[in-house]
């Protein structure tokens, strides 16, 4: 279930907490990249959210 599936949510603030996870993601990979971390590679994420 969603929590759009249960209330109308206003557009504008999907649209911007997704370009924020975005932002999040991006900002992480090049923290890792400062670090020397390597990247993990996703290439579905159903299972590293079980």
């Amino acid at each position: 279930m969603t929590l759009q599936g249960e209330d109308d949510i206003n557009h504008d603030v999907l649209v911007f907490m997704n370009r924020l996870s975005d932002y999040f993601f991006a900002a992480a990979r090049y923290a890792n990249m400062l670090e020397k971390h390597d990247d993990i590679l996703y290439r579905n994420s159903k299972p590293v959210f079980r």
